[in-house]
């Protein structure tokens, strides 16, 4: 079971990885067309940018609310590695099992209210 989980782990974490690198990638796309006046790829890659974004923050809420705290633990360690342990979720502390779950919902939460506030944004113009 220790090998599973310590598997899982690694791969969570290079998703998220890929997902939040790819977050920058569209990013710079975005400027790029931006600087070079293409409007239809401008908005593809911004599109790209936002669901990106929102997806890299809202999925580790998504795991503490679905009581999956380990999992949001992988992908918080994949997004940021200095910060985040890289020891296994049992051996944690209490309080650190609670401040990747605290952080999990406040970055969903912001996420969440972000992306509300983007979609009134477009549908008020």
């Amino acid at each position: 079971m220790d090998d599973y989980q310590g598997r899982l782990f690694r791969e969570i974490a290079t998703l998220s990885k890929n997902i939040f690198l790819s977050f920058f990638v569209s990013a710079i796309c975005s400027l790029l067309s931006q600087l070079l006046g293409i409007k239809w790829l401008l908005t593809i890659f911004g599109i790209l940018f936002l669901l990106v974004f929102f997806v890299s923050w809202i999925t580790p809420g998504v795991f503490v609310i679905l009581w999956r705290p380990w999992l949001a633990h992988a992908w918080l360690y994949g997004i940021n590695p200095i910060m985040i342990s890289s020891k296994p979720w049992t051996q944690l502390s209490d309080f650190a099992k609670t401040g990747i779950c605290a952080q999990s919902l406040i970055m969903a939460s912001f996420a969440s209210v972000g992306l509300i506030m983007t979609i009134t944004n477009t549908i008020a113009k």
